[in-house]
């Protein structure tokens, strides 16, 4: 939610307030609640009198348990104690934390009461009218998904949990909604879910299904295809199974077009193919077979397609045909939105869709979105407004084609168009149509508008764009609800000026959700426009403003926009995302105009700020320098002194990118470095970050001594108390001062809240002093994991090559049993051989160290590494790992053979995913025994996902 104020402490005074006066409380309320160790008691207390009937509950529609951040324990209290008799649960929405061991279980056993709507385990809440689970962003792999969405069985501790299904239980045959989207289920997992599905025996109500970013394959929808074939889900209206990489054979005749051919799914009113490589085999050549199969089908109800994201280039004169040709045929006559941006059509193919539309192939179509067209595509595109078939449209986009929109505007000939881009000058003539339009009332008010300023060497046209200012001024203030402005190189200062004047004519925007600002470093001007739109966006006539998206270059134009924003103040709710990148040295001025922004406390929404850039500087130098790189970091954490000053300046900073070849993070002459000077800072302030989860750095260069010290003196001092990513993805010269550190930082209970940790390190020297140092910096970082402030570590990366004595000293903290919760593991720079190190990891990699691990990166120097590792993983029983990439290894025919046998004896029984790739060579026929071991699994060479 988008308050100023965590919801335990806005929350709990009118929840007990509701208690003492007898009134109503919302589910919402009670769900955020119980969600904080802060505001838990609350919540439970407020169940237990809504149980007596002492307090009414005015809405119970939902429980949302994305947040919730308790133990396992509390849970089961928190389910135990909702209302008896309730009947209005329509949606269950889960969350990473509840969807692993040991809350699985609990939320299995709350589920599992509701089969026949009785709650016959936890014995309180009846769900008869559960229509919406919501399992997306709950990190459930194969197994865990299984457990969850088919497993639900009478007795979870005395049958399999794969001999009967949570349908044919009951448990899920009411919902209406089922999203498991943003989930590793695997081929395997969406599988389970599928013959979950089947055996239901009977027709469900399912409507939306929501499979996206579930790794499926083709192999898991040729599953799903099979069940939907049966009849399983005639209702079903919306089918998402975008980025899944499903491939050509994942939409043909044996899988979705299978499907569709049937008949069974003529409700479907919305299919999202996305990103999914659908022109493309699985062995990376053009394959237009699936979608031809798909495209041959009738889709009745088909209201919405998206194929974004998809290559259908081809290699031929005609590859993708077969879309136009099913416009034109009217196989999707009431297909209202089309997503073709990002797909390459060859200009042929497109054109033939164009001619398709004007043809009247999809009269009712609303939304459009293409990618770049060429003159020939938009004078078909023209064509087509022209007939007036696309009457009805509200929505187009596409790059180098607007011209042709702004002329159907301007020719009344798209009456209820929303969105709007211009590009200046070259539009300038055609904007003053489209103002003289807003002033007549003929244009419906526009909802998205962006204006990209280019060139403009007399600046001639600002009276014309103060004019359609003022008229979107006029006419938006109830409308306009995303604004996006593009300063580019040589852009019109007096245009932007003119623009924002017009805009502030008008009355307050109370629509206005979205602002958007890109300026370029080379922008013109003498700062009065930017400063003005600064102004503009503080002064509070944007009332509904909740974000603001800042891509800027750290020129003068930033400066003034700064100065601007500094007039006024943006709303704690606003969220404001920051990205800077620099394009040249020596622009500390710039740099401190937004230290003094953030420090006088005038952006307090800033969620997100990342430092970057396209600069090529000396060897040394660095576009930010110490003394403005310190002011920065200090602005970060500032806290204001005396009585009623605020807490601290940045209370929602949640991310942090900087890039060490903007900001200079290795030391050369001095000790130290600008970014060294940045945290300092940062570690100065009287205050902190109390919200930042993610911290990440990038770039080519070194971070130094001085760097890696300041960083870890913020975090023994608890500057990013709710830390849980720390992204150190650049080479560290890790020296024994600046490991120390970092290792003294990592022992301290302020890193308790991490759970993905990546290092890079530097090459270790040859010398006898220098391997010897690389073992102790290595049991140093062993140490932190073995004192328990990291168990509940999710990730760990370690980049960088390892002697086998150092990695044998790292072994130590992963074999001690205090990473129970480490969920991926990556080493893929340090070879597997017959060495100690080997041996050592080995004995770390077992589920009794590691119950937790799903994914595992190594690379195997040879036969003799890989055959170390599956000899240790048949003497003990090896983790649930379910994706093994061993990409970059060189083991032969033994190595290979040796995986192989792993399937055999079932001591991988969740592996659905292996990797290698072109560097590895083995015979074909080893290559086929590990396909046969690993069926639907194998990746090599072109088959990886993208």
């Amino acid at each position: 939610m988008e308050s100023s104020v965590d919801p335990p402490e806005g929350y709990c005074v009118p929840a007990l307030s509701a208690i003492l006066s007898h009134t109503g409380v919302s589910a919402e309320v009670v769900s955020d609640l119980v969600s904080d160790k802060a505001g838990f008691g609350t919540g439970w207390l407020i169940l237990q009198f809504i149980r007596q009937k002492h307090v009414g509950l005015s809405t119970f529609l939902s429980l949302d348990l994305k947040d919730f951040s308790l133990g396992a324990g509390k849970l089961r209290l928190l389910l135990s104690c909702l209302p008896e008799g309730l009947v209005s649960l329509e949606t269950l929405k889960g969350g990473a934390h509840v969807c692993t061991e040991p809350f699985l279980f609990v939320l299995q056993t709350f589920l599992q009461s509701f089969r026949g709507g009785t709650g016959r385990l936890m014995g309180t809440v009846s769900v008869a009218s559960l229509k919406n689970l919501n399992l997306s962003k709950c990190d459930l792999s194969d197994s865990g998904g299984a457990s969850l969405l088919h497993s639900l069985t009478s007795d979870l501790a005395g049958e399999s949990g794969l001999e009967r299904s949570a349908f044919s239980e009951g448990a899920l045959s009411r919902p209406l909604r089922l999203d498991v989207s943003n989930n590793p289920l695997g081929p395997s997992g969406v599988a389970t879910l599928a013959r979950g599905l089947s055996a239901a025996g009977k027709a469900l109500p399912l409507q939306t299904l929501k499979l996206s970013k579930t790794t499926a394959r083709a192999e898991g929808v040729k599953a799903l295809s099979a069940s939907l074939k049966e009849g399983r889900a005639p209702s079903l209206q919306v089918l998402d199974l975008g980025g899944n990489n499903i491939k050509a054979e994942g939409v043909g005749d044996v899988a979705l077009a299978g499907a569709l051919g049937t008949g069974t799914l003529s409700f479907l009113k919305v299919l999202i193919l996305e990103k999914n490589s659908l022109a493309v085999s699985r062995h990376g050549r053009w394959d237009f077979s699936g979608a031809t199969a798909l495209f041959a089908n009738q889709f009745p109800s088909l209201q919405e397609l998206d194929l974004g994201g998809n290559d259908f280039q081809g290699i031929t004169h005609h590859p993708f045909s077969i879309l136009g040709e099913a416009v034109r045929a009217g196989r999707l006559l009431a297909l209202q939105r089309l997503n073709l941006s990002d797909t390459h059509i060859r200009r042929a193919d497109m054109v033939a869709v164009f001619n398709a539309l004007a043809a009247g192939g999809a009269p009712s179509l609303q939304a459009l979105h293409l990618g770049s067209m060429d003159r020939s595509e938009a004078e078909a595109l023209a064509a087509a407004f022209e007939s007036n078939h696309l009457s009805e449209m509200r929505d187009v986009r596409c790059w180098g084609g607007m011209g042709v929109v702004m002329r159907a505007i301007a020719n009344e000939k798209v009456p209820f168009l929303r969105n709007l881009q211009i590009i200046l000058p070259a539009a300038d003539e055609m904007t003053g149509r489209i103002t003289e339009r807003f002033r007549k009332g003929g244009v419906v008010p526009l909802e998205d508008l962006e204006l990209v300023f280019e060139k403009n060497e007399d600046n001639s046209s600002a009276e014309r764009m103060r004019d359609f200012g003022r008229a979107v001024g006029e006419a938006g203030v109830s409308s306009l609800q995303k604004l996006k402005l593009s300063l580019g190189e040589g852009g019109g200062d007096e245009q932007v000026e003119a623009l924002v004047e017009g805009l502030g004519s008008g009355g307050e925007f109370v629509s206005l959700t979205d602002v958007s600002v890109d300026i370029d470093g080379s922008f013109g001007g003498g700062g009065r426009g930017c400063r003005a739109l600064g102004e503009f966006l503080s002064s509070g006539k944007i009332s509904s403003l909740r974000r603001l998206e800042l891509d800027i270059s750290l020129g003068d134009s930033f400066r003034h926009l700064a100065e601007g924003l500094g007039v006024g103040s943006l709303a704690p709710q606003v969220a404001v995302t920051s990205s800077v990148y620099c394009n040249r040295a020596a622009q500390d001025d710039n740099v401190r105009a937004f230290a003094a922004l953030l420090r006088a406390g005038k952006l307090p929404g800033l969620r997100k700020m990342s430092v970057g850039g396209y600069v090529n500087l000396i060897r040394g130098g660095s576009a930010i320098e110490d003394e403005a790189a310190r002011e920065l970091g200090e602005a970060f954490t500032h806290q204001e002194r005396g009585v009623g000053a605020c807490a601290v300046c940045l209370p929602k900073l949640e991310e942090l990118e900087f890039d060490v070849d903007v900001i200079r993070a290795e030391e050369e002459e001095e000790t130290v470095t600008p970014m060294a000077s940045l945290f300092r800072g940062v570690a100065a302030g009287r205050g902190g970050l109390p919200s930042l989860h993610t911290l990440r750095f990038c770039g080519s260069r070194l971070m130094g001594e001085s760097t890696i010290c300041a960083l870890s003196e913020c975090i023994r001092k608890g500057k990013f108390p709710q830390l849980r990513n720390l992204d150190l993805s650049v080479v560290l010269r890790l020296t024994q001062k600046g490991m120390h550190a970092l290792t003294v930082a990592l022992c301290t209970p302020h890193v308790k809240s991490l759970r993905s940790l990546i290092l890079d390190k530097s090459g270790t020297g040859s010398n006898p002093a220098a391997r010897t140092a690389e073992t102790v910096l290595m049991g140093q970082l062993a140490v932190a994991f073995s004192l328990g402030h990291l168990r509940g570590l999710e990730e760990f990366s370690f980049e960088g090559h390892l002697l086998p004595e150092s990695l044998s000293a790292l072994c130590v903290g992963l074999e001690s049993g205090e990473l129970r919760c480490l969920r991926s593991l990556k080493i893929p720079t340090v070879p597997l051989g017959e060495d100690e190190g080997t041996s050592a990891l080995c004995k770390a990699l077992t589920a009794e160290k590691m119950p937790a691990l799903r994914y595992l990166k190594l690379r195997c120097g040879c036969d003799k590494g890989l055959k170390k590792l599956v000899k240790a993983w048949e003497d003990a029983e090896p983790p649930p790992v379910e994706r093994l990439d061993l990409s970059g290894s060189s083991f032969g025919d033994q190595g290979a053979v040796a995986l192989a046998s792993l399937a055999e004896i079932g001591r991988l029984p969740l592996l659905w995913d292996v990797r290698l790739d072109h560097s590895w060579s083995v015979e074909s026929s080893v290559k086929a025994l590990l396909r046969a071991a690993f069926p639907n699994s194998f990746t090599y060479r072109d088959d990886s996902d993208s």
